[in-house]
């Protein structure tokens, strides 16, 4: 089934990078040996991946768009990952095992100390 026109492409043409036989094919091979969505894994649930995302922006570079670093995941998990990447630059509510966030970019894993605020301070 072809795909419908994406004005995105317009203004974004290294979306064209998609559709080539090279992505296509990373694409399977990819999905192949990472068949669950790593999101879901990470809540301990068991969901078909059917998106490659990539980990690291590539903003166009192409060298990096065929690199990676990539992750598997499912349409849902995707698109709502992908939201929140970009209005807080990192993803929340991630977890692992040890109850840490997995996120590398999340303000926990920076290195810098955390400040916790009181919302309710005792006066007197």
């Amino acid at each position: 089934m072809p795909r419908r026109p994406d004005t995105r492409r317009q203004t974004k043409p290294w979306r064209a990078l998609y559709d080539s036989p090279r992505w296509q094919s990373l694409r399977r091979n990819h999905l192949a040996a990472h068949p669950l969505c790593d999101a879901c894994l990470a809540q301990a649930h068991t969901t078909p991946a059917t998106v490659v995302h990539h980990k690291v922006r590539h903003n166009g570079d192409a060298a990096l768009f065929f690199r990676g670093p990539f992750e598997s995941l499912c349409k849902s998990c995707h698109d709502r990952l992908g939201a929140e990447d970009d209005s807080r630059g990192y993803r929340r509510g991630m977890t692992g095992p040890d109850g840490f966030p997995i996120d590398e970019r999340h303000p926990f894993n920076s290195g810098a100390p955390m400040v916790r605020r009181n919302k309710s301070r005792n006066r007197g």
